[in-house]
C-alpha cells in the first residue's frame, strides 16, 4: 500500500434501487485493485424542502429501504473482498451531502448514474463538487474490454485526467485512447485547408501532452486522436468499446479556444460505460 495515501477508502453510495448495483461492484473491484478499504454509504434522509418542515434537512425523513440496501451491499462486498476492511455509514443527511462529506477523506467516490434524490441527480452533483475523483457507473457494467478512453484539451485538468487514466490502465492491463474532439465555427467550415492545418496543430499539441506519460508508462499501449465533432459525442461514441472514460472538469487548455469544461457533465448522460471525473491531482 502506498504510504503517501495511507488507508484512504474507496467510497460508494448505495440505495434501495438496483441502479447502484453496478456502482457497488465497480467499487469492490477498484478497492481490490488499489488495495484500499471500502466504505459503503447510504442516506437515511432526503431533502424535505416543500414538505413544510423548514429549510434544508430539518428533520430526517427515512428513505425506502436504505438500511436494507446498506446491509445487502455490505454482504456483497464482504463476499468479494476477503481480508479487506469494509465500513458502512447510514447517514441522516441527503445522498449528495453524505457522499460529499465522505469524499473529503476518500481516494475515490463511486456513484450510480441513475441514482436520484427526489429530482436531483446524485451523480451530477457529486461529480461537480467532490474534492476527489468521482466515478459514475451505469446500473449494468459492460463487458470487460481492457481499454480506457480519456479526453484531453491540454489543460491542467485534463493533465490530471491523463495521470489518472494511465495509473488505472496499469492496474487493469489496459490500453488507452486519448481523444480531443473539436468543432470549427460555421465560418471556418468553408476553409478545408485551414481546418487541416488546425487539426495538425491540435495533433502536435496532443502528442506533447501525452509524451510525458508515454515515458512514465512505457508498457501502456496508447494512441492519440484529434476528431472533428463535439467532445461529448466523440467520447460517448467511444465509450461503447471502453471499460472507463476519464475526463477532467472545467478545463480550458493550451489548445486555444476549445473548452472541455462542460464535457464531464454532458458525458454523464450519454456514456455507455463508467465515467471518471478528475478535477485535480489526488
Amino acid at each position: 500500500m502506498d504510504p503517501r495515501r495511507g488507508s484512504r477508502p474507496i467510497v460508494v453510495g448505495v440505495d434501495a434501487t438496483s441502479d447502484t448495483d453496478g456502482a457497488l461492484l465497480w467499487a469492490v473491484n477498484e478497492a481490490a485493485l488499489r488495495d484500499r478499504p471500502l466504505r459503503v454509504v447510504a442516506a437515511l434522509a432526503v431533502p424535505v424542502g416543500r414538505a413544510g418542515v423548514g429549510r434544508g434537512l430539518a428533520t430526517p425523513v427515512p428513505s425506502d429501504g436504505a438500511d436494507v440496501a446498506l446491509e445487502r451491499a455490505e454482504q456483497v462486498a464482504a463476499a468479494r473482498l476477503t481480508g479487506y476492511r469494509i465500513t458502512t455509514e447510514l447517514s441522516s443527511d441527503s445522498p449528495v451531502r453524505a457522499l460529499g462529506r465522505a469524499a473529503a477523506a476518500a481516494e475515490l467516490v463511486v456513484v450510480g448514474s441513475d441514482q436520484r434524490a427526489l429530482r436531483q441527480s446524485v451523480a451530477h452533483a457529486v461529480a461537480a463538487h467532490a474534492g476527489c475523483p468521482v466515478v459514475v457507473v451505469p446500473a449494468r457494467l459492460p463487458a470487460t474490454r481492457r481499454h480506457l478512453v480519456v479526453g484531453s484539451d491540454g489543460s491542467a485538468e485534463s493533465d490530471h485526467a491523463l495521470a489518472f487514466a494511465f495509473d488505472e490502465a496499469v492496474r487493469r492491463g489496459a490500453s488507452i485512447e486519448v481523444v480531443h474532439g473539436w468543432r470549427p465555427m460555421a465560418s471556418e467550415t468553408r476553409y478545408r485547408r485551414w481546418i487541416e492545418r488546425a487539426e495538425e496543430n491540435f495533433q502536435q499539441q496532443l502528442r506533447d501532452s501525452v509524451a510525458p506519460y508515454r515515458t512514465q508508462y512505457p508498457d501502456v499501449p496508447v494512441v492519440e486522436r484529434v476528431l472533428e465533432g463535439s467532445p461529448v459525442d466523440q467520447l460517448a461514441r467511444r465509450s461503447a468499446e471502453a471499460d472507463l472514460v476519464v475526463v477532467g472538469s472545467r478545463g480550458l487548455g493550451r489548445i486555444v479556444g476549445r473548452l472541455l469544461g462542460s464535457v464531464s457533465q454532458g458525458l454523464l448522460d450519454h456514456a455507455e460505460c463508467p465515467v471518471a471525473v478528475v478535477k485535480k491531482a489526488w
